[in-house]
């Protein structure tokens, strides 16, 4: 990322808003439901290698994480692509299961994802934020348990 001193709030939320209102999503109401052939048609490719990558046996601890991006790159909660995305975390923590790793879950609306000063841009987050999720990778690992903050949940608890 580029210094500190170069960091030019109106200019991060003209790249996350365009000329869109500065206004965080809402969910959709009523939500999408998935029908059975679209849930069957949702296709994960690279899950494929990620897991033969890790079966592999070259790592000392796996912890899979999903980084926070600011909401206004997350799919709209509620919308199908929600739901895609709910698939395809809850196919990475089978994952993790198989290999006894815990999985994070960043990813989702909280205090460090609904902060336009947090990031650069819709999914590069500042410094700060990088050592707090360092930190919440420790503390989640180390507990098992979902932040009381709300700046991750625990998709799969380490074994």
């Amino acid at each position: 990322t580029p210094q500190e001193s170069a960091y030019d709030l109106a200019k991060v939320q003209a790249g996350i808003y365009g000329s869109r209102p500065r206004q965080l999503p809402v969910a959709k109401s009523p939500p999408d439901i998935a029908t059975p052939e679209q849930h069957a048609s949702w296709r994960f490719p690279a899950l494929d290698w990620l897991d033969e990558l890790i079966a592999r046996g070259k790592w000392q601890r796996v912890v899979l994480v999903f980084p926070p991006v600011h909401v206004m790159a997350q799919h709209q909660a509620g919308s199908i692509r929600a739901l895609e995305e709910a698939e395809c975390k809850a196919r990475i923590a089978a994952i993790g299961a198989r290999h006894k790793a815990p999985v994070i879950d960043f990813r989702i609306s909280s205090g460090i994802t609904t902060k336009d000063a947090n990031y650069w841009d819709p999914l590069h987050f500042r410094v700060a934020i990088a050592e707090r999720v360092a930190r919440g990778v420790t503390r989640a690992v180390a507990t098992g348990r979902n932040d009381p903050g709300g700046d991750w949940r625990i998709l799969r608890v380490a074994e």
